[in-house]
């Protein structure tokens, strides 16, 4: 039988070992649960964004407005100005990719824009 002193020391390097095996998969683990709960997050909050600006939409009364082009122009904006209070809190980029314009983060013009705007599908 060997002394306890020879088996601690012989075992010294089994814990390095066993460490390098288990953290990486500990380390993926943390990371697909952050990743996750931010993907929810962003989900949810796109959830409430788009009631609160339907809701911001359909106050908008079209018999106050006349012209139909002007009344559509209002509902955009206020659809765009609640969505883009509400997204404060993202990045800069992601929420010019949300909310944007008539162009994205990109330049490139949004495909609900090309497509005709809000005068062929509607808010």
């Amino acid at each position: 039988m060997t002394p306890p002193t020879t088996r601690a020391h012989a075992q010294r390097g089994a814990t390095a070992v066993e460490f390098a095996f288990v953290f990486p998969i500990l380390f993926l683990l943390l990371y697909g649960l952050v990743v996750y709960a931010y993907v929810f997050l962003v989900n949810e909050s796109m959830t409430f964004v788009a009631q609160e600006s339907a809701e911001a939409a359909v106050a908008v009364d079209p018999n106050k407005v006349t012209p139909r082009a002007a009344y559509e122009a209002q509902v955009t904006q206020r659809v765009r100005t609640t969505a883009s209070d509400l997204f404060g809190w993202l990045p800069g980029d992601q929420r010019s990719r949300v909310v944007g314009g008539r162009e994205g983060a990109r330049g490139v013009p949004h495909q609900w824009w090309a497509a005709g705007g809000a005068g062929r599908h509607g808010l």
